[in-house]
């Protein structure tokens, strides 16, 4: 797991660096798109002074790192699930922006709602 910037209330930069990447190299006409990738923790830089609060210590955290080790990669559990599948999931659309609109479970049945405002 290593040093957890949340945790320490240190700011970390050059996690997730943005490249420009064409999006077909034959055709170059297409032009570029904006990747990003994980950088190594070791290409990660690192505050000299905490910027935030700690929310725990570090004699803490490296006594929860192993802990949290044991539970295994996040990619490897089993995905969340809500609580009904929307039938009209992706089909159902905004009349006016043609967004489309997001499931909602409210009063015990599944409703969709307007992404810009949030209302159905």
């Amino acid at each position: 797991m290593g040093e957890t910037p949340r945790c320490t209330g240190r700011q970390v930069r050059n996690k997730q660096p943005k490249s420009e990447v064409l999006i077909d190299v034959k055709r170059v006409a297409l032009g570029h798109t904006t990747k990003q990738t994980r950088n190594d923790r070791a290409r990660w830089i690192w505050s000299e002074q905490p910027a935030l609060e700690a929310l725990i210590d570090g004699e803490t955290l490296k006594r929860a790192q192993p802990i949290h080790a044991a539970r295994g990669p996040a990619d490897q559990r089993s995905p969340q699930r809500t609580p009904s599948a929307y039938a009209l999931c992706a089909i159902v659309r905004c009349g006016i922006c043609g967004r489309k609109m997001q499931g909602s479970w409210n009063n015990g049945r599944p409703n969709y709602l307007d992404p810009r405002t949030g209302s159905t």
